[in-house]
């Protein structure tokens, strides 16, 4: 499945490894996805975002997820694609996620773009080498917190 909607309508559980803005986690927890975000470099800077009575809650576990069926990555400061995103992949891969899904920040034009999925041809091919050696799909091509609006939609 490459679909962005498809492999999202298929998924039960997000998995943010950051984000740009609250956007993506709220859209997800209101489009009925469980969502946790690994929010910085210490192991207890996990949280979850849930959909409590109408309201989005930001709830601190410290506690790493079981499993995901996505793991979203946005560059943080200082990320480094060839350091850090193999890391990234092997967690997806050992919480049984079946997709990585990396925004890259970038317009086309390569300007800093929060909502950006443009990425250079050579990364975009590192990005699908990485994700295909742990087993995973991709998708860098579709702003995440876009498809789940689109299937709040669907779903009415």
């Amino acid at each position: 499945m490459t679909d962005p909607a498809q492999i999202l309508a298929a998924a039960h559980h997000v998995l943010l490894h950051n984000w740009p803005s609250t956007d993506v986690p709220h859209t997800l927890a209101r489009a009925g996805f469980a969502v946790t975000v690994f929010g910085g470099p210490a192991p207890d800077d996990v949280s979850v975002t849930e959909l409590v009575d109408g309201e989005i809650v930001d709830r601190r576990t410290g506690v790493r997820p079981e499993s995901a069926d996505v793991l979203y990555v946005y560059p943080w400061p200082g990320f480094e694609l060839e350091r850090d995103l193999p890391d990234v992949a092997r967690t997806a891969r050992e919480l049984g996620a079946g997709t990585l899904w990396f925004q890259s920040a970038l317009a086309a034009d390569g300007s800093q773009d929060d909502r950006g999925t443009w990425v250079p041809e050579d990364d975009a091919a590192r990005i699908d080498e990485i994700s295909e050696a742990e087993g995973l799909s991709v998708v860098r091509d579709a702003y995440i917190a876009d498809v789940a609006r689109g299937l709040i939609d669907e779903r009415g």
